[in-house]
């Protein structure tokens, strides 16, 4: 059992603003449409890898298709910057701060979904009906502010 949540970007902006408003700013100023990760659990006793697997790519077709983002980042502890580079392929968006939300240090990570999009195209499931919109489907692209997928 596993759990992810990305928050697309609002009026209200992203949490990472707090400690990085100029590298969220600087984002939305090249065009970019931004998420965040903010939740990312997988249950001990499970496969971690296919449960990791399932929730990634449900994530994926949630922003990057039905959502239109173009990026997703992430405020990560720095003893876990390496996890999501080779995971994930985040790229360093951000110095180490301290995240008060946290009570810890953070780094903020970037991840381009065009390009995870590419890394993992042989793997990804193709779209149920639902996501293809028609009758019955997700025409309008902002139909979710959070995107939580959980994985059995």
């Amino acid at each position: 059992m596993g759990t992810l949540t990305v928050r697309r970007d609002t009026a209200l902006g992203l949490l990472a603003e707090k400690a990085y408003a100029d590298q969220v700013h600087e984002m939305r100023t090249d065009g970019r449409r931004i998420g965040e990760l903010v939740k990312l659990a997988i249950e001990e006793a499970v496969d971690w890898r296919a449960a990791l697997d399932a929730l990634v790519q449900s994530a994926y077709l949630v922003t990057r298709v039905v959502q239109g983002l173009t990026d997703v980042v992430i405020e990560v502890n720095p003893r876990h910057v390496r996890f999501y580079q080779r995971v994930f392929g985040f790229v360093l968006a951000g110095a180490e701060r301290f995240c008060e939300r946290a009570g810890a240090p953070c780094v903020l990570l970037a991840l381009d979904l065009e390009r995870f999009g590419r890394r993992y195209s042989n793997e990804l499931l193709p779209l149920p009906p639902l996501f293809l919109g028609g009758r019955g489907g997700l025409e309008d692209k902002g139909f979710l502010k959070t995107c939580t997928i959980t994985s059995p």
